[in-house]
């Protein structure tokens, strides 16, 4: 029942009907309703309670007889529930439950367009930072060009890939079911026999091939640094450590390579970083050779050859790093902007997605890149192996197994990649089955 409390109040009628009660249950009864439901309604409309206005405000501040509680008016186990139509909220009809789930499924509808959209603009980021990758570089390699003119030898360039060395890391043999172990010293021996074996290789083919320079790749992850939080208590050296170790590695194996191969000319040194010397969290494409302790490697070498002619370094300014030798292109980079999610199709269908992708911002006759830790030789497609063979990580993602080494071969002046060798960093440690 609604009653028009307000009006009630200013005609007097509340005053009236007040004083002629004797309870509050009686005073509600008046109007239709139980005394707790007459109080409710007053109180949220602003009415002074039912004793206010049987006995006003001094009666009830006075020192005499106190108000009655009234607490006998209305047992509490036959109190009937307070509840006012007037103020409970409409059910819903069957057109609103309509309403809400077409309201529902266009919200998830926004949503899905939303996220089409993130993975939109997630991709014409990548294809942007790629293509500004490229640019910062196009120009500032110098070319390689014919030289051979007389001897009737097929001119050829020496190119070896190094990448994924990984040197302060340790691999216990037991974790590994004996396949493979490495430690700082191992790795230390381990590039002693890869600059080696580069010479070797060199001097084998010079019989054949007028080789007058040498394409010498160092393509990033050389350190582990600390991008796993086991990384903290495993590796042997800190980032800072190895990377000072690696410098003291690398130059004699550099130099013993000029003095067994007196025929090389020029040694070109290209340099690209990696994602496990980055100093931050993630990646970062625009100032990712700024972040990468690689970087300071690469020009404390560059720094170590400067008044060596015959070796020259290509410092990384962008993610790939783009040379001419004779009519061919060769892409480095070191291959994390590839994204291989384990599935049945291996590697290379995220590396050919990547590649479709960058030809479209510079062409290149053949691509070279490390990260994955596998060795493979394709036309236009070459992936290094790794110095530190096979890890626990590697077992725990069921990668295939796969022995240290590194990968050679000859950039031919008429037929492109020829002579793809394998430099074997270790003997077998698997027994013929």
């Amino acid at each position: 029942m609604s009653v028009d409390w307000k009006a009630l109040l200013a005609s007097g009628e509340l005053h009236r009907v007040a004083g002629e009660c004797a309870t509050r249950a009686e005073f509600g009864a008046r109007f239709g309703l139980t005394g707790e439901a007459a109080r409710i309604q007053m109180q949220r409309r602003g009415i002074p309670s039912f004793s206010t206005l049987k006995f006003g405000d001094s009666q009830r501040r006075s020192t005499h007889a106190p108000v009655p509680d009234f607490a006998d008016e209305e047992p509490t186990h036959e109190r009937a529930p307070v509840f006012d139509v007037t103020d409970a909220a409409p059910l819903p009809t069957p057109a609103d439950h309509l309403a809400a789930r077409r309201e529902k499924s266009q919200v998830s509808d926004l949503k899905a367009q939303l996220k089409d959209a993130l993975d939109a603009l997630e991709r014409c980021q990548f294809e942007r930072d790629t293509a500004i990758g490229v640019l910062d570089v196009r120009d500032t390699v110098q070319p390689i060009r014919p030289r051979e003119h007389t001897s009737g030898l097929r001119e050829a360039t020496a190119v070896a890939l190094a990448s994924d060395w990984h040197i302060e890391e340790r691999v216990d043999a037991a974790t590994v079911n004996g396949v493979n172990e490495f430690n700082l010293s191992i790795a230390r021996r381990r590039v002693e026999r890869y600059f080696e074996g580069l010479a070797y290789l060199i001097r084998y083919h010079r019989g054949h091939f007028a080789i007058r320079d040498l394409l010498l790749w160092l393509g990033g992850d050389l350190i582990t640094g600390y991008l796993r939080e086991e990384n903290l208590e495993h590796n042997e050296l800190s980032p800072v450590q190895a990377i000072a170790e690696l410098h003291s590695w690398i130059e004699p194996g550099i130099r013993h390579v000029l003095a067994e191969c007196h025929e090389i000319e020029h040694a070109n040194v290209v340099c690209n970083s990696g994602n496990h010397g980055r100093l931050t969290e993630k990646v970062r494409p625009s100032t990712r050779e700024a972040n990468s302790i690689e970087w300071l490697l690469y020009a404390m070498l560059a720094r170590t050859f400067a008044n060596e002619p015959r070796v020259s370094f290509t410092l990384p300014a962008g993610s790939q790093t783009y040379v001419d030798v004779y009519d061919w292109t060769i892409r480095f980079t070191h291959g994390d902007e590839t994204k291989f999610g384990g599935g049945v199709g291996g590697i290379m269908i995220p590396i050919r997605k990547a590649i479709a992708k960058w030809q479209t911002v510079r062409s290149a006759h053949l691509t070279c890149m490390g990260h994955y830790h596998q060795e493979h030789f394709l036309r236009d497609l070459v992936v290094n192996g790794s110095l530190v063979g096979y890890g626990p990580y590697s077992l725990s993602i069921a990668c295939p197994f796969e022995e240290p080494r590194q990968a050679f071969f000859l950039m031919d002046k008429q037929r492109g990649i020829t002579m793809p060798s394998t430099i074997w960093l270790e003997e077998s440690r698997r027994r013929a089955a």
